[in-house]
């Protein structure tokens, strides 16, 4: 993955975990909602992590999504 599309993987991710919504991250961010749910599910991949419930709406966020979210914001 480029750099680039890793920092903005990122960015979704902590937008995702404060608002809540992958429709609402892909407005802010000026993305498609299929964009964003796959840049987290590469982001996911990559980490063999699990940062949010799909099945949630909103979307519920797990333990690890809060603590790198604000990770995410504070640098």
């Amino acid at each position: 993955m480029k750099q680039k599309d890793n920092l903005l993987a990122w960015r979704a991710l902590a937008v995702t975990v404060e608002t809540g919504n992958i429709t609402q991250t892909a407005l802010l961010l000026d993305l498609d909602s299929a964009k964003v749910s796959r840049l987290i599910a590469g982001l996911e991949k990559r980490l063999v992590l699990s940062f949010l419930l799909k099945t949630a709406d909103p979307l519920s966020r797990r333990i690890d999504a809060g603590r790198f979210s604000r990770w995410c914001f504070r640098y």
